[in-house]
Formats: structure tokens, C-alpha cells, sequence
């Protein structure tokens, strides 16, 4: 059966095979549409041998005698093919225990295989980021406060696994009353986001980071030198760079998607972009650079969905970015303007903010 599988999956036979149900299942449609509401199936190096076994079982399902074996081993599968109309036809030749044990790993792999294959995804990195205005007159009190509190609770709470790392930047253009954040207070983690901690959870991390100070002192203290003003949720699609720290520059790109058009737009700018950083990290430029889309909040009304974030190691650098001069060596067969015109028909830019690291921390710890 495992040289079987090999050969199905290498030589691709399965797709003659789904496409010859046709008149069976009422059209190759029916078989593909439930194909493709099955999670593994998006992994599309599985594909072969999902629907190569999608397909035997199918034929196996035509037969009297291998249908009752499904209702014995996989009842849920034969509800589906049972709606599905199959007609039973003659027996499929081949071994009776083969054919058992080559359905049994079908109906494992259809019904199951979908729960293993979410399991084993890798979550993408998230950030929780908190979007903060200093009461007038507070501002070095603030960051004094980030020094002496913030830095040793969160990098034992980092070191506690809670997140990878944590950051407070402040504005640097916009600035003053008219800007949204004067600090954005960030928590990067490798997954998603756990739920925010408790009272009980902070008390014992100000304990365990040998902070003389209750939760509620904490929070009284925050408040009474910063006011909350929103907070983003952001998934990371992509990455490229050598990681940013104090004194580092940070620009955000908000963008609004045009609706549907998401998935172009990552691919416009890990194509054309990703590129032009590597190339700018191997001439000995410092920084990253990443692609992100807001996973929370959601809805038509926000002024952006999606940004990219340039981190640059100091002021002169960040003013001076990333020379076009290397477009036509990362892109040789591809007129920038062309690549540009490109993004401008999928996203519109929302706004751009730039930040100086005032504090960061990185877990050093696994």
C-alpha cells in the first residue's frame, strides 16, 4: 500500500481520477467543492495524495461490499457520499486487506487529517499595540516610570514565556496635542495573543520581578500619567531584518486595501520590497523591515487595515532609507514605476508615523 501512496502522490494520478467522476457524483464540481472545504487540502503539497485518496475512496464507495466496510469504519464519510447519489457498481479489484487498511488511512486522513494539519500550523507573530497620551507636563515622568517599573516586570514577565518581546516608543513626527499617540507601548508575541493578565497574574508578576508594588498601585500610577487611546491588534505575514532596540527609529506605513485585494498586496510587497531590504542589509544597512495586517479591531469604517514597519538604527539612516539605487541589481527586469503603479491600484496610504525606542526588552529565556 506505501509503494501505492508513493506513486499516487509522484506520478499525480489522482487528478484523472477526480476528474473522472463526472456523471457519478454529479459532475467533477460536487467532488471539488468538497475537496476544497477541507483545511488540509490549502497545504498544497498535500494535495496529490489527499485527492488520490479522496478519489479511491470514492470508487471504493461505488462497490456493495466496500460501502458496508465504511459504514462500519467511517459512518461520517459515508453520509457525505450517501447524499452525494454514488451508485454502487461492480467490486475494485485488489487485496481485501489492502483495500481495508488503504480506506481506513482515507478516512483517517479526510476526517482527521484537517484537525492534525490546524494543530501543526505555525501561528503567525502578533503585536498588542497600545496607543497612549501623557497627561500634560508628564512626559519624562512617564519614561522614568517605563525605566524603573516597566522594563524589570516585563522582562520577567518576557522571561516567563508571556511574550517575546516589549517596547515603548515615543512620537516623533506627528508630535504635540494633534497626534494620536504621543507612545505607542507595544508586546510582540510569537503566536496569538494570550488574554490580558488578571490582577491576581500582575500581583504575582510584580512580585516575582521584586517590584515593591501592588497591581493597583500599578495601574493608578500608569493611569495617573498616561491615558489609553486605542489598541491594535496586528498579525505578521512577513519579516526580514536584524531586529530593532533602544534609540532605534521606527516608521509605520499605514495602508487601506482595497476590498479583495489583500493577498495581492502582500505579494507586491514581499516581491518588490522584501528584495530591496535583503539587499540593503547585506550592503551593512541595520534595521527591519515587515508586512502586517490588523486583525483587530475590524471594519469598513477604520482608516487602514494593513501596514509595514521600517526600523532604521539611528535618525540619519531612517532619513536616507533605502536607496533606490539598488532597484535596478534586485530587479533588473522590472521598471520600478511599474511595480509601484502595481501597489497604488490595490492600497491607498493612510498615514505615516514615526517613533525613537525608548525602551525594549527581548526574552532571554526558552
Amino acid at each position: 500500500m506505501d509503494r501505492w501512496l508513493d506513486d499516487c502522490a509522484l506520478n499525480q494520478k489522482p487528478y484523472e481520477d477526480v476528474s473522472g467522476l463526472g456523471t457519478s457524483v454529479g459532475g467533477v464540481v460536487q467532488g471539488a467543492t468538497y475537496l476544497s472545504h477541507l483545511p488540509l487540502v490549502r497545504d498544497t503539497s498535500l494535495l496529490p495524495l489527499v485527492t488520490c485518496l479522496y478519489s479511491t475512496v470514492v470508487r471504493a464507495a461505488r462497490t456493495v461490499r466496500i460501502r458496508l466496510l465504511m459504514k462500519v469504519h467511517c459512518p461520517r464519510v459515508t453520509a457525505c457520499w450517501d447524499e452525494m447519489n454514488i451508485p454502487a457498481v461492480g467490486p475494485i479489484q485488489g487485496d481485501s486487506q489492502t483495500m481495508r487498511q488503504l480506506l481506513f488511512a482515507a478516512c483517517c486522513l479526510l476526517m482527521f487529517g484537517p484537525a492534525a494539519y490546524t494543530q501543526q500550523q505555525q501561528q503567525p507573530p502578533t503585536v498588542r499595540d497600545y496607543c497612549v497620551k501623557v497627561a500634560p507636563g508628564k512626559s519624562a515622568d512617564f519614561e522614568t516610570f517605563v525605566k524603573e517599573v516597566g522594563v524589570p516586570l516585563n522582562q520577567s514577565r518576557a522571561d516567563a514565556g508571556e511574550f517575546d518581546w516589549y517596547a515603548v516608543v515615543r512620537a516623533v513626527i506627528p508630535a504635540g496635542s494633534s497626534a494620536k499617540c504621543d507612545y505607542r507601548v507595544v508586546y510582540g508575541y510569537k503566536g496569538l495573543p494570550p488574554e490580558i493578565p488578571s490582577s491576581e497574574q500582575m500581583d504575582a508578576a510584580l512580585k516575582k520581578a521584586k517590584i515593591n508594588m501592588s497591581a493597583k498601585d500599578w495601574a493608578a500610577k500608569r493611569d495617573a500619567l498616561t491615558q489609553l487611546v486605542d489598541v491594535e491588534i496586528w498579525s505578521g505575514i512577513d519579516y526580514a531584518g536584524t531586529g530593532m532596540g533602544k534609540g532605534s527609529y521606527v516608521r509605520l506605513n499605514h495602508y487601506n486595501i482595497k476590498p479583495g485585494a489583500m493577498e495581492d498586496w502582500q505579494r507586491l510587497e514581499t516581491t518588490y520590497w522584501k528584495p530591496m531590504v535583503q539587499a540593503y542589509l547585506q550592503g551593512g544597512g541595520k534595521g527591519t523591515w515587515s508586512v502586517n495586517r490588523l486583525m483587530m479591531p475590524e471594519g469598513d469604517n477604520l482608516p487602514y487595515n494593513a501596514m509595514t514597519v521600517d526600523s532604521f538604527s539611528d535618525w540619519n539612516s531612517l532619513l536616507q532609507g533605502i536607496s533606490f539605487s539598488l532597484w535596478s541589481k534586485v530587479h533588473p527586469n522590472t521598471e520600478a514605476t511599474d511595480a509601484f503603479d502595481r501597489l497604488d491600484r490595490v492600497r491607498s496610504r493612510a498615514s505615516i508615523e514615526v517613533y525613537k525606542v525608548v525602551e525594549m526588552v527581548n526574552r532571554t529565556s526558552n
